[in-house]
């Protein structure tokens, strides 16, 4: 019984895709609701996910801002596990000069 419960972790873990995007603003002219749009900050972090939905919609956790992933709109990464998303990550904040959000 056990290793039914082993092969099925490993199969989620395949369909589980990591995105590496940055909070960016991508649509100037954009007022949801009538408001002004807040800045965006430049972080970049991660966001899990088993959809293959191509819209998807994630949140930055330095400024709490909603953003959906469009492919047409938006450029971002995918791969496969979530320590190699987490090094583009923190490579890209570093190099930015952004620190890293305590969350």
């Amino acid at each position: 019984m056990e290793n039914t419960e082993n092969e099925n972790s490993e199969v989620m873990m395949h369909n589980r895709r990591f995105i590496a995007w940055k909070c960016e603003s991508v649509r100037e002219g954009m007022k949801p609701f009538g408001r002004s749009e807040t800045a965006a900050c430049g972080f970049w972090s991660v966001k899990a996910t088993k959809s293959t939905n191509k819209h998807l919609q994630a949140n930055c956790p330095a400024c709490k801002r909603r953003a959906r992933l469009n492919i047409n709109t938006r450029k971002f990464y995918e791969y496969d596990t979530k320590e190699a998303a987490k090094m583009h990550c923190e490579a890209l904040n570093e190099q930015a000069g952004i620190m890293e959000v305590v969350q």
